[in-house]
């Protein structure tokens, strides 16, 4: 069943986003698991019946999502089952039968939900209020009146004894019914009054769920969006610099450039203490240059800093590519990229390869409109936020001759270079020492030329730090197997010793793969 879920999950999140064919495939796909799982009825395939209806529900084809709905209820009679996703079904399926324009059939389905969520769950089930609500309106179609009013005074006494905390909204959508119930039979005192007690009932759970909304989808994009965390406490800058000194090979006009931009946020955060008139209290970043070398890591660092000097809340650096940003309808795009904008406050929002927001020959691309809304929260939000774009040097240069003003929001440029030879010798050691491995003599003249080989074979596209990382998951895949084949996998010395023959240069070691051999990663 997990298989069939996963990929009715993945049909959910494909119709909310308006795909509907890619929905169909979805659901076709796991229609195919239900039947590999059991033959039909399954409770898989009435989830698939059920979502497939949910499909037609947003193509307003409400014939056929009733016919769906109804396979999905009667496999679950069939199997002798009668749990809450019966109810669901049952309650789902009346609300289709009455915008399908049939209301005796709706009344008899919202009937026989609440005459199950009674044997199941009791008088004082939640669920049962929208259930109530939905017969009422059925009724009033109908002109059955005191029915109706019965139905919602029952919906009402279910509230009431829930309390505001968990029926607070149900509370107000029964008042709104019973004010359409009062207008209908002509009473506009009471349906005024009905109103009335709605908005009462409504503006508390109103604010609660305006926080519970907010909380939510930071949850969501907390799981989302890859989040580097940064400490959680501020340190002190100069232990900050020190430690990419220690950490980060090479680049010593990086590392000069932000020693400079540290000094400047310091003083100015002197200056402000003082009262005195400070320059700009955030910054936002260009990161320009080859992948691997380090970029995310220094935006890293000056995101600490930010921390500890207190022009920012967190350390975090919040990374994001263009898929995380664009969205394939208009007007979403500028929505997503707003939360996503919102979620990264206080923080570092990292645009990794940056340009790709902006395709030439792209025609009816929504990667501008991204653009067009960090410039905007670039500005509005320069003390709470710091943007670092990312990306290949030519690429980026030309992304931003192209739109001078999403240029011109950035206040510093920071230009990455190739590591050389000696330097990625040296990353691949630290890689080899953060994961529990040594080198013998051999092995390490033998990485020695593996790097020189691969930088004289670089390209523009060459992954430096990433490429490291991938010769060394190269050779601990080999150096496993050659312990199988000896028999030594019970030997500890075996286990944490590379040797030359571990060392393979091949077509996975040039190309980035995402690989996690555990301790901290190479320059990004």
């Amino acid at each position: 069943m997990a298989r069939t879920l996963a990929y009715l999950a993945r049909a959910r999140e494909a119709l909310e986003e308006g795909e509907i064919d890619a929905a169909k495939g979805f659901e076709r796909v796991a229609l195919g698991e239900a039947d590999r799982a059991g033959t039909a009825p399954t409770l898989d395939h009435s989830e698939v019946h059920a979502q497939i209806a949910e499909r037609h529900w947003a193509q307003r084809n409400y014939a056929a999502a009733a016919d769906e709905l109804k396979q999905a209820v009667a496999m679950r009679t069939q199997l002798g089952v009668e749990d809450r996703r019966s109810y669901d079904f049952t309650h789902r399926l009346g609300m289709t039968l009455r915008e399908q324009g049939d209301a005796a059939a709706a009344v008899k389905c919202f009937a026989d939900a609440l005459d199950m969520s009674s044997r199941l769950f009791g008088e004082n089930f939640a669920p049962s209020v929208p259930t109530r609500i939905g017969m009422a309106y059925t009724l009033i179609r109908l002109g059955r009146l005191d029915e109706a009013e019965q139905a919602l005074q029952t919906a009402r006494e279910v509230c009431e004894s829930l309390g505001p905390a968990q029926c607070g909204r149900g509370l107000a959508m029964v008042n709104e019914a019973l004010a359409a119930l009062h207008r209908h039979g002509r009473n506009p005192t009471e349906a005024t009054a009905d109103a009335d007690r709605a908005r009462d009932a409504l503006k508390a759970p109103e604010e609660r769920r305006a926080k519970e909304e907010t909380t939510e989808a930071n949850a969501r994009l907390a799981e989302e969006l890859e989040i580097i965390e940064g400490p959680s406490e501020p340190e002190p800058i100069d232990a900050i610099l020190k430690e990419m000194d220690d950490k980060l090979v090479g680049l010593e006009e990086i590392k000069r450039q932000v020693r400079k931009k540290a000094d400047f946020l310091r003083v100015q955060a002197r200056r402000k203490e003082e009262g005195l008139k400070s320059g700009r209290r955030a910054f936002h970043l260009l990161l320009l240059g080859p992948s691997g070398t380090g970029k995310t890591t220094v935006a890293s660092y000056l995101g600490r800093i930010c921390f500890a000097l207190g022009l920012l809340e967190t350390g975090d650096v919040v990374v994001v590519t263009r898929g995380k940003l664009v969205r394939g309808h208009i007007g979403q795009t500028a929505i997503r990229t707003n939360e996503v904008v919102d979620f990264a406050l206080g923080k570092v929002l990292f645009i990794d390869e940056a340009y790709t927001l902006a395709k030439k020959d792209a025609g009816s691309d929504f990667g501008p409109e991204a653009v067009a809304e960090l410039m905007v929260r670039m500005v509005s939000d320069s003390e709470r936020l710091v943007v670092a774009a990312a990306g290949y040097t030519r690429e980026m240069t030309e992304f931003l001759e192209s739109n001078t003003g999403f240029q011109s929001r950035f206040t510093d440029e920071f230009t990455f270079d190739h590591y050389d030879p000696g330097e990625l010798h040296q990353i691949f050691r630290g890689i080899a020492t953060a994961n529990d491995y040594k080198l013998t003599e051999d092995a390490d003249r033998r990485v020695n030329d593996a790097c020189e080989e691969l930088h004289a074979a670089r390209t523009e596209f060459f992954g430096n730090g990433r490429t490291m990382n991938n010769l060394f998951s190269d050779a601990i895949e080999e150096q496993a197997s050659r312990l199988v084949d000896q028999g030594r996998v019970d030997d500890r010395e075996a286990l944490v010793t590379l040797e030359a023959g571990d060392i393979v240069v091949r077509d996975s070691a040039v190309a980035p793969k995402p690989v996690d051999v555990g301790g901290p990663a190479p320059a990004r």
